[in-house]
């Protein structure tokens, strides 16, 4: 079966009712559940009573109201785990959701907290003595969710911090690891794409101020800016007009295998074509290995830790004088990595430097040192929902970049799947009654 393929699948359903994708959050992701539904055409969000009963000694005293649209549904669990406290009371209702009849259960949990990876000590193990692997605990806890009727329960999560991590769940529960960095990618190719229109504007305007020499003049004039003339690859009307479409079917999930590379191909043409696209700096070796293979066409250079004369330096592979510089990383905790890589940037001439994390968990404060004046954006997703809105009312030069647009499309997959299913079901029984007719 083929479903690029997938998609002819999706678009053979669309005369067939599309089943609803059963949303119940987390009150900290209410937010993000609702901008969902908005990104999504098949998803319904669903209430839940949370609060504590003081008599029973504080623990949580949870209704889920909409239990009854839950059998036989698509039902999907939106948690937020950057808050301890709020964990218990979460596991407490997704352990009980499949419980009513699901057929198909699913986790989102787009922060995976970065909790303590090492084994035991002693002979073979690498932690020390007495330390306690908490994230393989966690692990653990979310693998013993109940089974819903199709089978295991799935957990998206984005940018994982440790990789290892898809190997400590057991064979209930399937992570799905997913990034969010599509969604810095169309921040980038937003700016290659002003930095076109703004050359475009300064050669029509030198077009118009010697409109009065002869056309051979005019054409020596503007020889050095044929990259930006609008007229040649990839920036004439056919292409642009391709680009458009297979952005947006990028971003919906619905591109082809070979459309996938296409849309590679226009936007690495793009990005070399503008001697201002900004600049990607990794803050290490492993987060470049990581993602760098999502901004090709963008010069890169890398933050290398080593330790010298013993002291831990940071050296640049690299020259970033001139440019505008993005920094990216999967999570922000202290943040003085990504300030020690921003002030060796600015040491060597860049320009301006930005950031973009998909996980800020900020620990005490933390946020504050990026408020001096050091960077002139700091891009965040909303996967840690509580700093996110605190982060959001500071403003400047903090700006939130929703998770939704790429959460949404996965649960309209979800429903197309569910619909196809039902509807190639509906066939066999048509077949099998037109049989048994033409035996009578």
């Amino acid at each position: 079966r083929r479903i690029g393929g997938k998609m002819a699948q999706m678009i053979a359903v669309n005369d067939v009712d599309m089943p609803k994708v059963i949303l119940f959050y987390a009150p900290q992701m209410a937010s993000l559940a609702h901008k969902i539904v908005k990104h999504a055409q098949s998803v319904q969000a669903c209430r839940i009573t949370w609060r504590r009963a003081p008599a029973e000694g504080g623990f949580p005293k949870i209704n889920i109201d909409d239990y009854y649209k839950v059998r036989g549904g698509i039902v999907v669990f939106l948690a937020c785990f950057d808050d301890p406290e709020c964990i218990y009371e979460q596991f407490a209702v997704m352990s009980k959701l499949p419980r009513f009849g699901a057929a198909v259960f699913k986790i989102l949990m787009p922060y995976f907290p970065s909790l303590t990876l090492q084994t035991e000590g002693g002979e073979r193990g690498s932690g020390k003595m007495g330390e306690v692997p908490t994230a393989r605990t966690l692990a653990r806890l979310l693998s013993a969710m109940p089974k819903a009727k199709s089978g295991p329960t799935e957990l998206v999560v984005y940018d994982i911090h440790h990789l290892q991590e898809r190997f400590y769940f057991d064979d209930d529960t399937v992570p799905r690891l997913e990034t969010s960095m599509p969604l810095i990618l169309q921040r980038l190719d937003e700016i290659v794409d002003s930095n076109h229109r703004k050359q475009e504007r300064i050669v029509e305007h030198k077009e118009t101020k010697k409109s009065s020499e002869t056309k051979s003049d005019l054409e020596s004039a503007t020889a050095g800016s044929h990259e930006y003339s609008g007229e040649t690859y990839p920036w004439d009307p056919a292409t642009e007009e391709e680009y458009k479409r297979l952005k947006n079917a990028f971003l919906a999930r619905h591109l082809r295998e070979e459309d996938k590379k296409r849309l590679s191909k226009i936007c690495y043409a793009r990005r070399k074509s503008d001697p201002n696209a900004p600049m990607i700096a990794f803050p290490d070796e492993k987060t470049a290995k990581r993602f760098g293979k999502y901004f090709q066409g963008f010069d890169q250079v890398t933050c290398t830790r080593m330790m010298k004369a013993a002291e831990k330096v940071v050296v640049l592979e690299g020259n970033p004088r001139g440019r505008q510089v993005v920094l990216i990383d999967d999570i922000i905790i202290t943040g003085s990595t990504m300030i020690r890589c921003a002030e060796l940037l600015q040491s060597l001439g860049a320009v301006s430097i930005n950031v973009y994390v998909t996980h800020a968990n900020f620990t005490e404060n933390s946020w504050k040192s990026f408020t001096t004046g050091l960077f002139d954006k700091v891009w965040v997703t909303d996967s840690c929902s509580t700093m996110a809105e605190m982060l959001e009312a500071q403003g400047p030069p903090f700006e939130i970049v929703s998770l939704a647009p790429l959460l949404g499309p996965i649960l309209d997959e979800e429903a197309f799947l569910a619909a196809a299913q039902e509807d190639r079901s509906k066939g066999f029984r048509q077949m099998r009654a037109d049989s048994v007719r033409s035996r009578l």
